[in-house]
């Protein structure tokens, strides 16, 4: 792991918060503070990023899950290898080392949504943490984005274009109408604002990447691929090829 990896977890994890970010820290109710939320996964290996609006908070978990008393090493590894250590079936490692019964819906969700991209290169088994990532716009965790507008210009101008230069991933998956406004503003891509789908091939920190607009979960919309791209084949074919022609996995 680069130590360009191992600062950008630290710097976002240690986050203090500016006044904006008062009203998303104080939603936490728990006597002990859960940390920020850099991103999700091996970000230098992961051949998609995923890009949603904060991470949610479940405090009805007891989920073992970086706090202030943690080492810099305990979180560089908890967030690294998240998928691999502390998450198995979208179900978390609660602090009495047994994983819980609740499986995590978003990551449930993304799971499968990233699993029907991948079929476009006939890969059909994934791993979480490897071949895709996560992160998002607002690093700080609350329940049904309750402070992320107050939060958003910030966090977004000091982190994201940090994490996603982490990232060689050809393929970036912006979850929701925060994360891609914001993304959009951030890297002046305002033409895609109203694209419901993909992009053209931007260079997104010197990597050419395509962009899929995936709209959030609890939307009213089409959200498996095949029916969202019903009435667009061209599109389709065009998401297809870029998946063929830069991943080549297992192709017949």
């Amino acid at each position: 792991m680069e130590k360009s990896i191992k600062d950008a977890i630290i710097e976002i994890a240690r986050c203090e918060g500016k006044e904006c970010c008062e009203k998303i820290r104080g939603t936490q109710t728990s006597e002990v503070f859960q940390l920020p939320d850099p991103f999700n996964g091996k970000i230098d290996i992961a051949k998609i990023m995923v890009i949603s609006s904060n991470p949610s908070i479940d405090e009805t978990l007891e989920e073992l899950y970086p706090t202030d008393d943690w080492s810099d090493d305990e979180i560089v590894d908890f967030f690294y290898n998240r998928f691999e250590k502390y998450v198995k079936s979208s179900e978390v490692l609660n602090k009495n080392r047994e994983f819980s019964k609740k499986k995590v819906t978003y990551w449930s969700h993304i799971n499968n949504r990233v699993k029907e991209i991948f079929k476009l290169a006939d890969k059909n088994e994934i791993i979480p943490g490897e071949d895709y990532c996560i992160t998002e716009v607002v690093h700080c965790k609350s329940k049904g984005e309750e402070g992320v507008t107050e939060a958003v210009k910030t966090c977004s101008a000091a982190y994201l274009k940090k994490v996603v230069k982490l990232s060689h991933a050809k393929v970036l998956v912006i979850v929701g109408s925060v994360a891609k406004k914001t993304f959009c503003e951030q890297y002046n891509l305002m033409k895609y604002i109203d694209c419901s789908l993909i992009s053209e091939p931007e260079n997104i920190e010197e990597i050419e990447r395509l962009i899929y607009f995936m709209p959030a979960p609890n939307a009213w919309c089409k959200k498996i691929l095949d029916k969202r791209f019903a009435d667009y084949p061209d599109e389709l074919n065009r998401f297809k090829e870029w998946m063929q022609k830069d991943y080549q996995i297992n192709l017949k």
